[in-house]
């Protein structure tokens, strides 16, 4: 853990260890986040879905949720 940046051999980019993990952790809890409200979003519509005949279809892209709707 005493290393806390490093250069990349091929290109020669230092990269910081400790902001490397805050981007990670931060990019974790976007995609978790977005998960969770798409869940909810799910469970809402689940009901009018069901009325209109529709089905559901829910993807994470990028940490963005993405609901998709079709006939079945």
């Amino acid at each position: 853990m005493h290393v806390r940046e490093w250069a990349c051999p091929a290109c020669g980019v230092v990269h910081d260890r400790d902001l490397n993990a805050a981007r990670n952790i931060l990019a974790a809890g976007q995609a978790e986040h977005a998960k969770i409200a798409a869940l909810i979003a799910t469970m809402v519509f689940r009901e009018r879905l069901g009325r209109l005949r529709l089905t559901a279809a829910l993807t994470v892209l990028g940490g963005i949720a993405v609901l998709e709707l079709a006939r079945p």
